[in-house]
């Protein structure tokens, strides 16, 4: 048993530096590349700026401009599963405000992936957080004096406003890369920076592309001409268990792109209130996957009814029950 999942699931991110969207520039060239992770070899201090399960985040500054370096601990392996090769493959494709651009890849023995830098935090930096949470706003009403009263409101309204466009960022990002035939497989806290000024919402970036596949192949690299399969459906099981779809828990079935959608319920329920549904802080991690399977959602009455809508959709057990991302663009929570 344990007392609490995020010890288990957090990984070491953030000092404020990860990619951010540079659609203005080119991709490197080859031997752009080849310099910029020269200077991280060769430089002394190697200090990683994000680290997680794979690979370690590193600053490393080229020709006037500031790039954010993806160092893999094990080669070999990343490649044996085709994650560097998917990465390489998909990265430099995709387009999207709310995605980090892939600049360059390399492989000279070791696996980097190069990206523009940005200041930015993590969606689970406490500090971040706290610009979405409403938990503490069960009763705005109250009895509480009226100056106390207005002012909590304005909070709460800000709060509302920032997850709104939060979730509506998140949403038309992973909804593009459905529209293209990939499944992002691992969307959680830790992969999405935030750029917030002044307690108010600028941006948001998903930064982390290590388990994307394309849905119509096989090995999950984009097909060529007729290579296309209709796959469809993919079943490794990979990812974060606090945001596992059930279908990706159960491990004997097949799943597809509605696992995304799965995840961003679950990222909406956090950002509201703090906690994810199915989970409490003496979970174990058999005790989680059993209630994602089997456990009926139960959702607190102070949510508000269209935020509560939009996440039940989302969290229905049943893949062919949960609706696209496409399908919840004109759902009454984006409606600010």
């Amino acid at each position: 048993m344990m007392n609490c999942l995020t010890s288990l699931f957090s990984q070491k991110k953030d000092r404020s530096v990860h990619p951010s969207n540079g659609d203005d520039l080119q991709n490197l060239s080859g031997d752009e590349k080849r310099n910029i992770v020269a200077k991280f070899e060769q430089s002394r201090r190697k200090r990683s700026v994000g680290e997680g399960a794979h690979a370690s985040v590193h600053r490393v500054s080229y020709n006037g401009r500031t790039y954010a370096l993806k160092a893999y601990f094990d080669s070999s392996r990343i490649k044996k599963v085709l994650l560097f090769q998917r990465v390489q493959a998909i990265g430099p494709l995709l387009k999207h405000p709310n995605i980090v651009p892939i600049k360059g890849c390399v492989d000279n023995g070791r696996c980097y992936v190069i990206m523009d830098y940005v200041d930015g935090k993590p969606l689970n930096d406490n500090a971040v957080a706290s610009n979405f949470s409403i938990r503490e706003y069960a009763d705005i009403t109250g009895s509480a004096p009226s100056l106390l009263r207005e002012r909590r409101e304005e909070d709460f309204s800000r709060r509302w406003s920032n997850t709104v466009r939060f979730v509506e960022q998140v949403r038309s990002a992973v909804s593009y890369l459905h529209e293209n035939r990939y499944m992002l497989r691992d969307l959680k806290l830790d992969n999405i920076v935030v750029i917030v000024k002044n307690g108010v919402l600028q941006k948001i970036v998903i930064v982390d592309l290590d388990f994307i596949r394309h849905m119509d192949s096989d090995d999950g690299l984009p097909p060529e001409g007729d290579e296309r399969k209709s796959l469809k459906k993919t079943y490794t099981y990979l990812g974060t268990p606090t945001v596992m779809s059930p279908q990706v828990v159960e491990r004997r079935g097949k799943y597809t792109e509605k696992a995304d959608c799965w995840s961003l319920g679950m990222l909406i329920h956090y950002l509201l209130l703090g906690n994810y549904p199915f989970l409490d802080e003496k979970t174990s991690v058999a005790d989680l996957k059993n209630n994602i399977i089997w456990k009926p959602l139960e959702l607190p009455e102070r949510l508000p009814g269209d935020a509560k809508d939009l996440i039940g959709k989302l969290l229905q057990k049943k893949e062919e029950d949960r609706p696209s991302l496409q399908e919840i663009k004109d759902h009454p929570f984006f409606v600010l």
